[in-house]
């Protein structure tokens, strides 16, 4: 059972670690209530195997604070230090960024031909102002979309009225009551779910509201191989699927931690035959190498 319960925790936490980088509102301060209870919330646990998982995560946190958060505190200041020294960013120095980044642009069309799709991910860098200075400037380009992350509804629907290039956003947003205002005002062409973060229930849930608004979907998967197989069978159970997003820049050894490793045939991920997933975890190669 304590190896069960082990491995249980493995998943939690490299689920909440993974997820966490999309969900920046959480508080890091109250990580360790919430990995527990929803480890108590998709695990059935005993008292004694809820115990030793509340141990578990509990030392895990506490190793986290310890070791890993100074760094992460040091590479801020760091930042911040060279943000600091560089000074204001002036209008000529956003007009020579936005040049280079046409330029970048044009020069992957034109390697790529023209009938590969360009998505350009914003993120979280800019405010509303500047997503429509750059969604407007490079708007002729014909991408795919344009991925911009907001939490106003409304402002992103303003720059999706503003500009041509379809829209795709909602990678940060969890459960359905954070995804039901951007549905409600429609903000986006398509909406991006967090399949591992929201989970393959709630994820088909947010895909059938989006369905309603008649707004597709697609997931954010920059994950490892179980997420792309996650995700493709909800692409593949849902009629409003865009496109499926896939990390193929990893480790050497990410085909080693899974039983089936995806296989991609003419741009298509083709389903695996196997129950459930169709692909299981070897945790022999995961205890090869721990975390760092």
């Amino acid at each position: 059972m304590k190896n069960l319960a082990a491995f249980a925790i493995v998943i939690v936490i490299v689920i909440f670690v993974l997820g966490a980088c999309s969900a920046t509102r959480l508080l890091y301060s109250f990580a360790d209530d919430f990995i527990e209870d929803q480890a108590e919330f998709y695990l059935l646990l005993d008292e004694d195997t809820e115990a030793y998982v509340d141990d578990k995560i509990d030392a895990f946190m506490d190793w986290h604070r310890t070791n890993m958060l100074p760094g992460y505190a040091a590479y801020l200041s760091r930042q911040a230090d060279t943000i600091e020294a560089a000074g204001r960013v002036d209008r000529d120095q956003v007009l020579r960024a936005m040049d280079g980044l046409r330029a970048q642009l044009e020069a992957l069309r034109e390697g790529a031909g023209p009938d590969m799709g360009i998505h350009l991910d914003i993120n979280f860098n800019c405010k509303t102002e500047g997503y429509l200075q750059m969604t407007r400037a490079l708007d002729d380009l014909g991408l795919t979309w344009f991925e911009i992350d907001l939490y106003d509804p409304e402002a992103l629907r303003h720059i999706r009225n503003s500009v041509q290039t379809p829209i795709a956003s909602c990678e940060s947003l969890f459960r359905l009551r954070e995804f039901r205002p951007f549905f409600e005002n429609h903000s986006m062409d398509v909406a991006i779910i967090d399949l591992p973060w929201n989970g393959i229930f709630h994820s088909m849930k947010i895909a059938a509201m989006a369905e309603a608004y008649e707004i597709n979907v697609a997931p954010h998967n920059f994950y490892g191989h179980l997420s792309s197989i996650m995700s493709a069978h909800m692409c593949a159970a849902v009629p409003n699927f865009r496109i499926m997003e896939i990390d193929v820049d990893d480790v050497p050894w990410k085909d080693d931690i899974v039983t089936y490793v995806p296989e991609i045939e003419d741009g298509y991920l083709k389903l695996p035959k196997g129950p459930g997933w169709g692909t299981e975890l070897n945790e022999d190669v995961i205890r090869a190498h721990p975390p760092i």
